[in-house]
């Protein structure tokens, strides 16, 4: 077996656990676990923070930069969520990142460095705030409970951003329609997304 293939299964592969998943909610518990295992359980959060690394390997010289605005983003919207209500539109918010993802791994596009960073934190800040805002009885845990929670969800999406970035230093070079079909794919789900939003 070749490498590329070998490499665009394991790719697939991270796909598998979340397939049959839109974005179900939290665990019954707040832990260092339910934040690692929090991005995988919805397509949405999974798709965006994956092809996030994806693409930045393809739109910067420094490919770690996308990742780490991002990540950023996502802090901020984690600490954010703690202290304000949630807004209703966050989910229409957050299936437009999954369909712009998808366009920019579709187009290849790239613009400004200082834009696309901007773009990418913005992204993060509303998943942080879907993260934090949504925890099931948030008022009953402690500081410490908080923090190994969302300690967790950042390890876990550092993870899912280094598999994109990889993919993408692998598969861009022997299989770019690959990489046109994911990046179709996650426009049609986020497209699908919203318009279920829209229709609820």
């Amino acid at each position: 077996m070749s490498k590329s293939l070998s490499t665009l299964i394991v790719f697939l592969a991270l796909l598998v656990p979340t397939l049959s998943n839109a974005h179900p909610g939290h665990a019954a518990s707040i832990d260092l676990i339910s934040g690692i295992t929090h991005p995988y359980s919805g397509l949405d959060h999974f798709l965006v923070i994956l092809l996030v690394g994806f693409w930045s390997a393809l739109a910067f010289k420094k490919s770690w930069l996308g990742p780490v605005s991002f990540m950023l983003g996502m802090t901020v919207g984690a600490m954010t969520g703690l202290f304000t209500a949630t807004p209703v539109a966050l989910e229409f918010v957050i299936a437009g990142s999954v369909i712009v993802t998808g366009i920019l791994i579709t187009t290849n596009r790239s613009f400004s460095e200082r834009l696309s960073l901007v773009m990418l934190a913005s992204f993060g800040v509303a998943h942080g705030l879907a993260h934090t805002g949504y925890l099931p009885a948030l008022s009953s845990y402690n500081a410490s409970d908080i923090a190994m929670d969302i300690a967790g969800l950042l390890a876990s999406t550092a993870l899912l951003h280094f598999a994109g970035l990889y993919g993408a230093q692998r598969i861009m070079h022997s299989t770019p329609l690959f990489a046109k079909l994911a990046g179709c794919a996650t426009f049609m789900y986020g497209s699908f997304l919203l318009s279920q939003l829209a229709l609820n």
